[in-house]
């Protein structure tokens, strides 16, 4: 057994917040699994928040130092950067089976927020959406052009949808398991082939001048690109052996 008694709290913690909730998890139980008193527990901790933060704070520093997110992403070409933090998310959500206690912890506070959602966000997501909506911006400068500025709503929607599409592997985990039988969800939706698809979905969204016109602004790509897209073919100035050598050169 582990001799340091915080150590053993939190990992003994994480199991029963995953299986009970937070309101469901009893300080008694998980001070008797981890061999310690309840009042330890308000030593190290404050209370059983402090307890169920300090677990989630743990689960966090093990997928970044498993997946850690590679160094000076903003100096990189903006589908490079893109092809680098899909595959970083993509990694940390699917790190753990469907049975692991940490998914499930995460899972919860999602579904459920408690009082450390917010912590959680700011801490976790919000470095990883401010870096994407930069890297939105840059495609859809270099996309087109002739557009001089873009609609701020615009741009953080193109982030959260590459967001929503890496989070659904992990909250929606059961869904895919049901509907896509196992031998094709071995091959096509491990972290290779799912930022394959992600990257090339939001390259090829990002280039259609057809797809922003249905948002609330005056931004009209259509309109504004009618010369470009006489020729354009649709892609950015990236193919697909650019995103096969990126992902070699993360993997």
């Amino acid at each position: 057994m582990d001799a340091d008694p915080r150590s053993r709290l939190i990992a003994a913690a994480g199991p029963i917040f995953a299986g009970r909730g937070y309101s469901g998890a009893s300080l008694r139980e998980i001070a008797a699994e981890a061999g310690a008193n309840v009042a330890s527990i308000s030593y190290y901790f404050g209370d059983k928040m402090g307890l169920y933060r300090a677990v989630i704070q743990h689960i966090r520093r093990t997928r970044e130092q498993q997946h850690a997110m590679p160094m000076d992403l903003v100096a990189l070409p903006a589908p490079t950067r893109l092809s680098m933090l899909v595959r970083t998310m993509l990694s940390r959500m699917m790190a753990c089976n469907n049975t692991g206690w940490e998914s499930q912890v995460m899972t919860n506070e999602m579904m459920q927020p408690t009082e450390a959602f917010e912590e959680l966000v700011k801490d976790y997501f919000q470095p990883l959406f401010t870096l994407l909506k930069q890297t939105m911006a840059e495609l859809l400068a270099a996309t087109h052009p002739n557009v001089k500025e873009f609609p701020e709503h615009m741009i953080e929607q193109l982030a959260l949808s590459v967001v929503g599409q890496c989070l659904y592997y992990r909250v929606g985990n059961r869904v895919v398991e049901i509907l896509i039988p196992q031998q094709r969800r071995q091959d096509h939706y491990n972290v290779d082939a799912l930022s394959r698809h992600v990257i090339a979905f939001t390259l090829a969204a990002v280039a259609n001048p057809d797809f922003h016109t249905c948002s609330n602004s005056a931004v009209n790509l259509s309109a504004t690109n009618a010369a470009e897209t006489s020729s354009h073919t649709g892609s950015l100035p990236v193919d697909s052996s650019d995103i096969s050598d990126t992902h070699r050169s993360v993997s």
